[in-house]
């Protein structure tokens, strides 16, 4: 059963094996829009845990031009230290590829409509259920937009080798026994009802996040022989975001945009 396999991590920390999902993730998607990646700019809406995670990828594999764009001066900071050719708060011109990790219906609208034509657009972010642009200059200019969901087990394994490179001083780490605090307080602040944590200490076989149907294992870590499960690591936002879809994207883009 590939979720039962562990995967060594490696001299990754704690707070970097932490990110081996989000980067996984991002690899994925960077997989979708590379064969579009040209001498081009690319753009990646939103820095995020999911697009910071993107910028770390697109660097890694050489991507030379990358605008980073989001509406907080703190993310766009994190991302300039990241390695962001140029930070804005809206994304402006025309771009080989468009990654839109926010995922509300005015960023997908904007990933499809500022690529160039025979462009890609790779809609990652989940916040909304909706997508809404025209239709004319995606059929006129043949530019491609793509959905793209979690990864597969070659890529979480090559996402966890790439952990001891990552900077995580965007990265913000909290006790693991207040993780179901922080989880209930976003759902709170989305009107999504109550959330129930079960937590253990760090290093224990299996630790859970759930909400009243589901469960989101997390891999047990340790530091010296640090391992990972390749199954989704439970953290704040992929917890949050995976209620968020279980429950239908019931929140509207402007709610979460405001619980952000």
């Amino acid at each position: 059963d590939v979720y039962k396999r562990q995967l060594p991590a490696g001299h990754a920390t704690i707070t970097q094996a932490a990110m081996a999902d989000p980067i996984a993730t991002a690899l994925h998607a960077y997989r979708l829009g590379a064969a579009a990646i040209g001498s081009g700019p690319v753009a990646i809406l939103g820095a995020g845990s999911i697009g910071l995670s993107l910028l770390f990828v697109l660097k890694r594999f050489g991507v030379k031009d990358v605008t980073v764009t989001d509406l907080s001066a703190e993310r766009r900071a994190f991302a300039d230290a990241g390695g962001a050719d140029r930070t804005a708060e809206a994304i402006e011109g025309s771009f080989d590829v468009v990654f839109d990790s926010v995922g509300a219906v005015a960023t997908r609208r904007d990933a499809a409509l500022k690529v160039r034509p025979g462009g890609v657009a790779v809609l990652v972010g989940l916040h909304s259920a909706d997508l809404a642009f025209p239709t004319g200059p995606l059929i006129g200019g043949e530019r491609t937009v793509k959905g793209s969901f979690g990864y597969t087990p070659d890529e979480f394994r090559e996402a966890v080798a790439m952990l001891p490179d990552l900077d995580t001083r965007w990265v913000h780490a909290v006790p693991f026994a207040q993780a179901d605090e922080l989880v209930a307080e976003r759902h709170r602040r989305l009107g999504l009802g109550p959330l129930v944590a079960h937590h253990a200490h760090v290093g224990a076989a299996d630790a859970r996040l759930q909400d009243a149907d589901h469960d989101f294992p997390a891999s047990g870590t340790r530091r010296g022989n640090l391992q990972l499960t390749d199954r989704r690591v439970a953290h704040v936002d992929q917890c949050f975001h995976a209620c968020l879809q279980k429950r239908g994207q019931a929140a509207g883009a402007d709610g979460l945009r405001a619980a952000r």
